[in-house]
């Protein structure tokens, strides 16, 4: 069974919390990346505790993680903001899924 390698961007938000929530029990899944500004280098878990064991991933720096590999990258940014760090997602042919209003 062939697994989608996902990053979130904005990880540290409620919408990309409650993605982790989802995610993180989901068989054809896996995290590749989980990005925050002001969290990077923290332990998700770390920053949610509930999250202890579920998800321990390492919070990078959004402009960081376009050098990791995904299938596919779910922002979770303010408006405005996701626009220009999904660009080298796009540009790489990769899918995006745009949580925030820049792309409806």
């Amino acid at each position: 069974m062939n697994r989608v390698r996902i990053g979130i961007l904005g990880a540290s938000s409620y919408t990309g919390l409650e993605l982790v929530k989802l995610l993180a029990n989901h068989s054809r899944v896996v995290t590749s990346f989980l990005s925050s500004q002001s969290y990077a280098g923290k332990k998700f878990s770390e920053v949610f505790p509930e999250m202890l064991g579920a998800c321990d991933d390492v919070f990078v720096l959004p402009q960081d993680a376009t050098s990791i590999e995904v299938d596919c990258v779910l922002a979770c940014l303010p408006h405005a903001v996701s626009a220009s760090l999904l660009e080298p997602y796009i540009k790489k042919g990769i899918r995006v899924i745009d949580l925030s209003a820049d792309f409806r």
